[in-house]
C-alpha cells in the first residue's frame, strides 16, 4: 500500500462497484478519450477498448456458450489481452489466466480443472494447445498473432518477423480455430456503423441535437421489471411507457430500475444502455412505435455513441419481442 500514489484508495468500495464488468464499463465511460493501451508504439484509448471488447463480447455471446461458463485466455502483455478481458466478462463469462510457458500437461490440467470450454491463445503458444486439445472440454479457439492490432502494414510486418525471420511460432493444427480479428469482425455485424461523437448523446434531447434528428427517431433503450422478471424495452425517444399497457402485455405496472440495478444486469451505464453486449439474458421487447422511421438510432454502449439501423434488423439482431406499451405524445 505504500506504494500506491496518493489518490488511489486502499479499499474497492464493493456497494457502488459489485462486479468487475461495471468497474470496466465506469473506466471505459469516465477515461474514454484517455490512452488505455500503448504496445510497440501504438496507442488505443479508453473508448477504442470499449468499443472492441464490445464487438468481442457480442461474438462470444453468439457461440453456443452459457453464462458463468469458462474462457481461457493463454497470452502475454498483447493488446488483444486486456480486449478479451473485457469482452469475456461483459459476456457474463469467467475469465481463466492460463501460463503461456505452460506443457501440453500442465495446459490440459488446467483446461479441465477449470471446466474451460473456450480459449485464447496467441500463436506462439498454439502448438501446446494442438497436443491436448483433444482430452479437453475445449470447443472453440481464437488465435492471435502479436501484430494483429498493430494495422495492415505494420501488424503484417511484425508477424512475418516473429513467424518467418525469429521463427518463434512452432508448427501446429488448429484447424477449427479463428482469428481474433474475424471474430472482432464477426461481432460487429456489417449493417451496424458505430458512430462515435466528440458531444454527450446521453439524453433523447442531446441525442436528436448531436444527431441533427427529431427526438422520435432516437431509439431508447429503458430497464424496469415486473414483478421478479427485469425486461429490456426499445422504444421511441418521444414515447413514454404506458401501465395500462404494460400491464396489460406483461401483467403487472411496470418499476424503472435504478442506475446501479441498471449497470449490474445490462453493463451499461445510464446513458449509454442499449440492447448490445448485455452482461445477463434479459428479455428484450421492441415497441411498435418504432416502425414510424425507416432507421433509428439507439446507444452503442457509451454515452457519446450511436448506431444507425432499421428497426425491424434491430429487433432481429438483439432477438426482441414487438410490444405495444408505449404512448405518443399527443
Amino acid at each position: 500500500l505504500q506504494g500506491y500514489p496518493a489518490d488511489v484508495p486502499a479499499d474497492i468500495d464493493l456497494a457502488n462497484i459489485p462486479t468487475l464488468a461495471q468497474l470496466l464499463n465506469q473506466a471505459f465511460i469516465q477515461h474514454a478519450d484517455r490512452e488505455a493501451l500503448h504496445f510497440m508504439g501504438n496507442s488505443w484509448s479508453y473508448r477504442q477498448l470499449d468499443q472492441f471488447s464490445l464487438a468481442l463480447a457480442a461474438y462470444l455471446q453468439a457461440l453456443p456458450l452459457a453464462k458463468g461458463d469458462r474462457v481461457a485466455l493463454m497470452m502475454p502483455n498483447v493488446p488483444q489481452y486486456p480486449v478479451a478481458v473485457a469482452a469475456v466478462l461483459r459476456a457474463g463469462l469467467v475469465v481463466v489466466n492460463v501460463n503461456p510457458l505452460y506443457t501440453p500437461r500442465e495446459l490440459e490440467h488446467q483446461l479441465n480443472d477449470s471446466g474451460a470450454k473456450a480459449i485464447f491463445i496467441l500463436e506462439n503458444f498454439a502448438h501446446t494447445l494442438a497436443q491436448c486439445l483433444t482430452r479437453t472440454d475445449v470447443r472453440h479457439v481464437i488465435l492471435t498473432a502479436i501484430g494483429d492490432r498493430l494495422g495492415l502494414l505494420k501488424g503484417s510486418l511484425v508477424n512475418h518477423v516473429v513467424r518467418h525471420v525469429k521463427k518463434m511460432v512452432p508448427a501446429y493444427q488448429l484447424p477449427q480455430a479463428v482469428r481474433f480479428n474475424e471474430a472482432l469482425a464477426r461481432g460487429t455485424p456489417p449493417d451496424l456503423a458505430l458512430i462515435d461523437h466528440s458531444r454527450s448523446t446521453a439524453t433523447v434531447a442531446e441525442a436528436a441535437e448531436v444527431l441533427g434528428v427529431e427526438p422520435g427517431r432516437i431509439a431508447k433503450t429503458l430497464a424496469f421489471r415486473v414483478g421478479e422478471t427485469a425486461y429490456l424495452l426499445i422504444a421511441r425517444g418521444d414515447a413514454r411507457l404506458g401501465n395500462a399497457e404494460c400491464k396489460a402485455e406483461l401483467g403487472g405496472r411496470p418499476r424503472m430500475l435504478n442506475p446501479d440495478e441498471t449497470l449490474a444486469l445490462t453493463g451499461h451505464a445510464v446513458g449509454g444502455v442499449c440492447p448490445f453486449g448485455l452482461a445477463s439474458d434479459l428479455p428484450i421487447l421492441a415497441d411498435r412505435s418504432l416502425l414510424a422511421y425507416p432507421t433509428v438510432f439507439p446507444a452503442a454502449g457509451s454515452r457519446t455513441s450511436s448506431v444507425e439501423i432499421a428497426p425491424e434488423r434491430l429487433a432481429e439482431l438483439v432477438g426482441a419481442r414487438w410490444v405495444e406499451i408505449c404512448r405518443l405524445p399527443e
